[in-house]
């Protein structure tokens, strides 16, 4: 008896256990969120990562765009986003709700009016019958079901995430929103989408690019504004070449340049030396903005420009002189270093002192303001929903102003938030 009864009590003791772990299990399920990337005319779609067919049962079944809208097979994104659908064929009406029935939206084939918990609402794009496939308007069905829809036209993608929204006041929500307005993490105010890959891309835009946003911090926050004498900057740049081979003609020209007697010191015409960078600290500034070090660039020369208003790493540190600042980066694969120019074409001999102290007495401080809106989770990831506002300096010596709706999505990784996308339109 006593036998029996303790191989009873083993086998209730493991039941109670496998409910408690599959329990778990289906509660950490339950906290998965949905990621959905769709292109437009394009069978191919990815579900948190994962390639899928947008219809497996016709590969001619892809989303297109109608009015100015992006329509996605209804099958699809109610299956993806775990909805329930309800098809009255005599109505040629599709009412979808989620799984709490705390939300219904009804939809009728060809008809601008659409129906959200028995209020109407105008539609730009109607639900359309195609391919006997029903299509519907993915940011209107996406939006009305707690998710966050981005736009990269680039690729003509539609980024779609189910986000849960989060108090304001959360510890985690203050100290990203506090970091950035004292200028220890990135913010993007891009009218459009942009995310680390575009910033990656050195050709993205001559105002683009990751390495440029760390050239502007480098120039005004991490990099003392040492000058050089013609001496010390001939030998610093002759180091510099004297590691490995040349094989860029950028590369080359400075070599020619300098044994060409050109200076680059304080006597420097069309640049000037800011200095030799281990990549290990530009990368240290990379990781701790973008969470991954600084893609490299093999022997390439390009321009570095701080002052656009479309990208930068400070709310509040926009002033007239940054548009005025070029800089050309080298990088030396076998020294693994890169060298920094000043564009004297684009820049008097002050310095950033200089500058700063000249614009602070004669100009009134150029104004912006950040409001938080709204923050989301999504997963590892929160979003902030701001909108800014705010003056700039334009290359006239003008001043202009913009406004806009932004939202900036941070990964966590172990302890620290990380850049990783942006989304907006300006006003």
């Amino acid at each position: 008896m006593i036998k029996h009864n303790s191989i009873s009590v083993i086998f209730i003791s493991a039941f109670i256990i496998s409910c408690v772990l599959l329990t778990n299990l289906t509660s950490v399920y339950a906290q998965q969120d949905t990621s959905l990337d769709i292109f437009v005319d394009s069978p191919i779609a990815y579900v948190n990562g994962i390639q899928t067919q947008i219809d497996n049962d016709n590969a001619n079944v892809m989303p297109f765009i109608a009015n100015d809208r992006t329509m996605i097979p209804l099958r699809f994104i109610a299956e993806n986003l775990k909805l329930e659908v309800t098809w009255i064929d005599t109505e040629r009406t599709v009412i979808l709700s989620d799984s709490a029935s705390t939300l219904r939206v009804k939809l009728v084939a060809d008809s601008n009016i659409a129906t959200v918990n028995e209020k109407n609402i105008d539609l730009d794009s109607p639900p359309i019958l195609k391919n006997s496939r029903v299509f519907v308007p993915v940011r209107f069905i996406a939006e009305n079901f707690s998710c966050g829809v981005e736009w990269n036209a680039d690729n003509k993608e539609v980024i779609i995430k189910q986000e849960r929204e989060i108090d304001l006041n959360d510890a985690e929500v203050q100290e990203l929103f506090n970091n950035i307005l004292n200028g220890d993490s990135f913010i993007s105010y891009y009218d459009g989408y942009a995310d680390v890959n575009l910033f990656d891309t050195t050709n993205f835009s001559w105002m683009g690019g990751r390495i440029r946003e760390l050239i502007s911090i480098l120039s005004l926050k991490d990099v003392p504004d040492k000058r050089y004498t013609d001496a010390e900057a001939h030998d610093i740049i002759s180091q510099f070449l004297s590691k490995g081979e040349i094989a860029d003609s950028k590369l080359d020209l400075l070599k020619t340049a300098l044994e060409n007697g050109e200076t680059f010191g304080e006597t420097a015409k069309e640049q000037r030396l800011v200095g030799v960078y281990k990549k290990s600290e530009i990368d240290k500034i990379s990781i701790k903005l973008f969470g991954s070090p600084l893609p490299k660039v093999e022997s390439v020369a390009f321009p570095i420009a701080y002052g656009s208003f479309f990208f930068y790493n400070r709310v509040n540190t926009l002033e007239r002189f940054p548009v005025t600042l070029s800089y050309t980066s080298y990088y030396n694969e076998a020294s693994e270093e890169y060298l920094f120019m000043t564009d004297l074409s684009m820049l008097s001999e002050w310095s950033m002192e200089d500058y700063l102290e000249y614009y602070n007495k004669h100009y009134e401080p150029l104004k912006s303001s950040t409001q938080l809106l709204k923050a989301t989770r999504h997963n590892d990831e929160i979003s902030l929903y701001a909108y800014h506002e705010g003056e700039f300096g334009e290359y006239s010596g003008g001043t202009g102003f913009y406004k806009g709706n932004y939202k900036n999505t941070y990964k966590k990784v172990e302890d620290n938030f990380y850049w990783a996308s942006s989304y907006g339109v300006d006003e």
